[in-house]
This record gives structure tokens, C-alpha cells and sequence, in this order.
């Protein structure tokens, strides 16, 4: 084993100056030019744990801002049942400045503050993505805790972040508090993802019957991984509950992205999730997001002419995700596009609720019927009981003995019944298992299981929630599809040619293409 950095007492000095005085007070890191043998340097045991960089408000300043901050809650029924604390703090933006002009070895764990009721939780630092002259995205885990994920979005200008944590379950949303009246306050919420609807309401799985023939599917080129190209569009509505919230539509998606990412990352996937747009379109909303889908987003989406089909166009996307305020009580819907077909790419669009995009990932869940992925064999089976006949691994995958689900699996009855507190004192019941972001996949384990079965698995008999047994490889299935998927629109050059908005930070949606030539 090697290290290739030292750290030295200088940091720890540097970094407490500036949490404690906002400037460094001594010189700082120390990286030797050479490679360290670990036979004759020991290794550090730890890193350096330091104080928060985030410090608490005086109380009448908590008090009025968490007072704010629930009535803002109470008016959006989604928030209402999912929100289970708000906190607020004041972050060190000098801190912050350092770290995103650091290397991630060089980051010490930090702890941060999460809510009033809990311990603060340590941060150790695996990235720091420099992808724009705008922004840092600040990838990191959770000290104790291998399934967590932290990522913010730190705007360079400000040294303000937003962005989430992830740990044991539960997700706390970390946003900028506009109504402070001191600088620098963040406001944490801590949403509960049991709460959230499930995500294709009682209308469930929309079914594609294109009668094209036999699907044209590429073969998976080694030389050349695939990029699936994304354009992320919004409604004026899904904006306003957004930032009546204080959550930043540009960081919202990014951090989507990065949700993706993670996905294939974890599944072993090599295949790169590639943000080519993001922006504001006018459009009339329909809360039946099977409806919106099939009746408004497809016919302008393959219509010449119209914005939406003429920006995917221009930016070679090969999907499209299109965010909603509302979505009655769903989280999304997409057509499952499998078998993988170059000639279903225009029906390569989803639509999702801003509100579920990114804490109930319910854009992967809908991007992940896009490649061709199909829910869990229990939830199909109980649209369709031909289910059991089907020997097919393209199944997500759930295990509610041990408390988790993949990405595209239901909640069923057998995951534990769970009671839980919202904001305003309700409590809610339900069956519930945690998604993590993982495809079915039975080559990867968690805590010993499976997260899948493989295609050797005898078919069951019958199909119960606890028991529904057959194939379930979602991932295998992706790994053939996702080639064909990212030549849905072509790009010379793959993944260059036109890119429109791809910042990260706050700025002003750009309005819909104009004077296009139609060709």
C-alpha cells in the first residue's frame, strides 16, 4: 500500500483557524514530492476531526426560521407528509472555499450538523467534481455508514451550498435560507422516503405496442462505453414549488445526474450519465401523469417544430425527463422500452414529479424503465400473473426480510410496518423497505444477500410478497440495452456537439429555441 500525501500538524492548525477565525493560521499542507513506502511510514490511523464548520443560530433566530420554514412545508401536500424536522445553522463559507479548492485526500472528516434532536454526523470527503466556472460538486460519505452518500453543489461565487446526505434511511436536504437575517444560514430538512407516494400511483406501468418488427438493437462497442445524453426539462410550476421551497432547480438536477451516475457506478456499469440540457418550458399540466405522458409530452415531443422536439434535436438527447409540480399520488411515469430498439427513441421521454426527482430517485426509477427495466416480479405479477411464466431476469429486485429494495422495486407488504411522525405531529403506517441505488444485480451483495437472482433460478409457483421467486438482473438487462439507448440520437463525436445549459448553480432559464431552421 502506498500514500502519496503527508498531513501535516500545519493543516489541522489551518483548518481550525478557520473554523474558529475565518483565516488560516498557518501555512498549511504539506505534500511531499515523493511516493511513501507504508513498510517504513505508518499510515495514518485517522484523519483529523475538527469542530463543525457549520455554527448554531441564536434561538429567537431558530425559532423564527423554523417557523417559516413549516408554514412554507404545510402548503405543498407532498412536503406535508414527508418532512420530519427542519434545522438551521450558519455555515462557514471560508471553510468551504478551502475545501473546494482542495484534493479530496486532503479534506479532514468534518462534522455537520443536521437537527437540533440528533448528534452531528461526520463527513469524509471522495470528490470534488470541477465540471463548470460555476460550481464544485462535493461528493463525499458518511463516517460508519458504506451504503450513505453526501453530494453538494457549492457555488463558487458564494461558497454557498445545497445538495442532500444520505444515511441509515433517512435524507436531509441542505438549501440556502433566503429569509435569514444572518449571512451564511443554511436550513436542513430531513424528509422521510417511506413517506413518499408510490411511484406510478394507482394508474401503475404505462405498456409501449409499437408493432415496429423486430427491434434493431447495436451491439455494446468495448472501445467505445456508452454516454446516455440527457436533456432535463421543467415546468414554470415545478420552478415556483421548488424555489418556494429554496431548493434551486439547476442544483436539483445536477444532483439527479449524479444519482445516475452513482447507479451504473455501483452496478459496475460502463456508462456515463451526460447532461447536455436543463431548462424552463411552457406547458399545460395534467396531475394524471399517464395522461400528461401520452397526451400532451410525447405528441410535442415528436412534433417538428415544437421546442420541446426541436432543443432534443440540437442537443442530441437520448432521453427525456420532463418535471411536474404535481402528480396527484404518483411520483412518475415512462413507457418500459424493452426490447432495446433504436426505433422506440421517440418514445424516449418520462415525466416526474420535481417534488420525487431526486430524494425518492424517482428520475432514475423512470430513466431505468427507459433502458428497458421492468419493477420487481411481485409488483408486475400483480398487473399481470403471466409473470410466473416469464424466465427473464429483467426484474428489479427486493429483500423485505432485510429491509431493502433496488432501485425499480415496489414496496410490498411484507417490508416492515413502520410509524412514523410527519411535521405536523400526524402519523403515518405503512410497509416500507429503503431504496438504494443499486439495479438488480445478483453479482453484488448487501450484508451477505443477493441483490438479485440469476438466470438459473427455477421459476416459483406461486408469488407472494415475501416470496416471488425467479430471475431478477435488471443490471445484465442494462448492460445490453444501454448501448442502443445512447445512439438514440447520435452525436458526432460522442459525447460532444452541442451542449445548451448545463450549469449547476442559479441562473436564469433560458427561454425556448427560436428562428430554428426545421430541416
Amino acid at each position: 500500500m502506498r500514500y502519496h500525501f503527508v498531513l501535516s500538524a500545519n493543516l489541522c492548525g489551518c483548518w481550525l483557524g478557520l473554523v474558529l477565525f475565518g483565516s488560516c493560521i498557518f501555512p498549511g499542507l504539506a505534500i511531499s514530492d515523493e511516493t511513501l513506502d507504508a513498510s517504513t511510514i505508518a499510515p495514518p490511523t485517522t484523519m483529523p476531526l475538527l469542530p463543525p464548520f457549520v455554527q448554531p443560530l441564536p434561538a429567537t433566530e431558530l425559532v423564527r426560521l423554523n417557523t417559516a420554514a413549516k408554514t412554507t412545508v404545510l402548503q405543498s401536500p407532498l412536503r406535508r407528509s414527508t418532512v420530519v424536522d427542519i434545522h438551521h445553522v450558519v455555515l462557514n463559507p471560508v471553510v468551504i472555499s478551502s475545501i473546494i479548492n482542495s484534493t479530496p485526500s486532503a479534506v479532514p472528516i468534518l462534522p455537520f450538523t443536521v437537527s437540533a434532536s440528533k448528534p452531528s454526523i461526520d463527513i469524509r470527503t471522495t470528490d470534488l467534481k470541477k465540471k463548470d466556472n460555476d460550481s464544485v460538486t462535493w461528493i463525499g460519505k458518511v463516517v460508519g455508514d458504506s451504503l450513505s452518500s453526501v453530494i453538494f453543489i457549492v457555488d463558487k461565487k458564494t461558497n454557498l451550498l445545497s445538495g442532500e446526505i444520505r444515511t441509515e434511511g433517512i435524507i436531509y436536504e441542505v438549501t440556502t435560507s433566503k429569509g435569514a437575517q444572518i449571512l451564511n444560514t443554511i436550513k436542513i430538512i430531513t424528509v422521510d422516503p417511506s413517506l413518499f407516494p408510490s411511484e406510478h400511483g394507482p394508474q401503475g406501468t404505462l405498456q409501449l405496442s409499437l408493432g415496429l418488427g423486430p427491434p434493431l438493437t447495436l451491439s455494446p462497442d468495448p472501445n467505445h462505453p456508452p454516454v446516455i445524453n440527457v436533456m432535463i426539462l421543467y415546468s414554470p410550476e415545478a420552478v415556483a414549488w421548488l424555489e418556494s421551497n429554496e431548493l434551486d432547480i439547476s442544483a436539483q438536477v445536477c444532483i439527479a445526474i449524479e444519482h445516475m451516475q452513482d447507479h451504473f457506478d455501483n452496478n459496475g456499469l460502463q456508462v456515463t450519465a451526460n447532461l447536455v440540457h436543463h431548462g424552463q418550458m411552457e406547458i399545460t399540466q395534467n396531475p394524471n401523469l399517464g395522461s400528461f405522458l401520452i397526451n400532451t409530452l410525447l405528441p410535442r415531443g415528436t412534433a417538428v417544430g415544437d421546442p420541446i422536439y426541436e432543443w432534443r434535436k440540437l442537443y442530441a438527447a437520448d432521453i427525456v425527463s420532463f418535471w411536474v409540480s404535481e402528480g396527484n399520488l404518483s411520483c412518475g411515469n415512462s413507457y418500459p422500452l424493452y426490447p432495446p430498439d433504436v426505433n422506440k427513441e421517440s418514445s424516449a421521454f418520462s415525466v416526474v414529479v420535481a417534488g420525487c426527482a431526486t430524494e425518492n430517485d424517482s428520475f432514475v426509477h423512470e430513466a431505468g424503465h427507459l433502458f428497458g427495466g421492468n419493477h420487481d416480479r411481485y409488483a408486475e405479477f400483480l398487473l399481470n400473473a403471466n409473470v410466473m411464466k416469464n424466465s427473464n431476469g429483467n426484474f428489479g429486485y427486493i429483500k423485505p426480510d432485510k429491509n431493502w429494495k433496488t432501485v425499480m422495486a415496489y414496496d410490498n407488504l411484507a417490508c416492515p410496518l413502520r410509524t412514523i411522525t410527519d411535521i405536523t405531529g400526524q402519523t403515518h403506517t405503512g410497509n416500507y423497505c429503503v431504496r438504494y441505488k443499486y439495479w438488480s444485480d445478483p453479482t453484488k451483495t448487501l450484508g451477505g444477500d443477493q441483490m438479485g437472482n440469476p438466470d438459473t433460478t427455477t421459476l416459483g409457483v406461486t408469488c407472494t410478497p415475501l416470496t416471488c421467486q425467479g430471475p431478477a438482473d435488471n443490471a445484465s438487462i442494462l448492460q445490453t440495452s444501454l448501448p442502443t439507448v445512447s445512439k438514440f440520437r447520435p452525436r458526432p463525436g460522442d459525447p460532444a456537439g452541442s451542449v445548451g445549459n448545463i450549469s449547476c448553480v442559479n441562473t436564469l432559464p433560458p427561454a425556448a429555441p427560436t428562428n430554428l431552421t426545421v430541416k
